[in-house]
């Protein structure tokens, strides 16, 4: 079930959307964390507040919803985390068949490398060109924008054989730790939405040029293959600058994230 409500932060007092995925409606008694999106600190909070409750952080207007918009932060269950806790390494399952999650329509994936550490962040953004993809394991969001992601670079590849560009995926799962960091200190430096992009679940896909944000796109099965490949060329155009739009679809449908 997918529920979506209004948090305020009780260290900042900015108010901002949350969203929850979980089996079953949520009750007094379930507490989650999330990390507010404006200071990136993260709190717990309950999603429906007892009878006598005492917490600084519950949910308001709560309602049910098919699947979770672009722009909300997700929260997570204190305790557990829904979903496999197996990290995608980009290699799929070995009795997955063409077609089905993990593996691309042609009958693989492009090859892609995890990023673990700070140091692999740092070597992974300082290509001339490359994907990063944001990948979580609770998500099932992430998992549709993966095989989205997954059709997109292929098709650069394909279409570019000559201008091999690399795509690195970060897990950003667990929600702290070296990798979550660095990440949140580079996107904050680039300008860009960190604690959207690291706690939406859904996905992001980010173009890098030599250090630098080109592009994002927080929820790429949004767009579609056909708007990220059209996106991806202007992107990776010589003329491209770090914070250019490369797609006015994409800027439309993503008015914060790509100026």
């Amino acid at each position: 079930m997918t529920f979506v409500g209004r948090l305020q932060c009780p260290r900042c007092g900015s108010a901002f959307r949350v969203g929850l995925s979980v089996p079953r409606r949520p009750t007094p008694a379930d507490e989650f964390e999330v990390l507010c999106p404006i200071n990136a600190s993260r709190f717990r909070f309950r999603a429906i507040g007892g009878p006598a409750e005492s917490w600084a952080a519950v949910v308001a207007e709560l309602e049910e919803v098919a699947a979770l918009p672009a722009g909300v932060a997700v929260a997570a269950a204190v305790g557990k985390r829904p979903g496999r806790t197996r990290r995608w390494t980009g290699r799929p399952p070995r009795a997955a068949a063409a077609g089905e999650p993990g593996r691309s329509a042609g009958g693989g994936l492009p090859r892609v490398t995890p990023v673990r550490d700070r140091s692999e962040l740092v070597a992974a953004t300082a290509q001339p060109r490359a994907f990063l993809f944001l990948w979580v394991n609770w998500a099932v969001h992430a998992r549709n924008s993966r095989a989205v992601v997954e059709e997109v670079v292929a098709s650069w590849q394909a279409e570019h054989p000559d201008q091999p560009v690399p795509c690195f995926v970060a897990d950003v799962s667990d929600q702290c730790g070296e990798l979550w960091d660095a990440l949140a200190e580079w996107l904050t430096a680039e300008g860009r939405p960190a604690g959207q992009l690291m706690m939406s679940g859904a996905g992001p896909l980010i173009w890098v040029r030599s250090g630098h944000v080109v592009l994002h796109v927080p929820a790429p099965l949004q767009h579609g293959p056909a708007k990220l490949v059209a996106a991806s060329r202007s992107a990776f155009a010589p003329d491209a600058v770090p914070g250019a739009a490369a797609d006015p679809a994409a800027r439309r449908d993503s008015r914060v994230d790509c100026p």
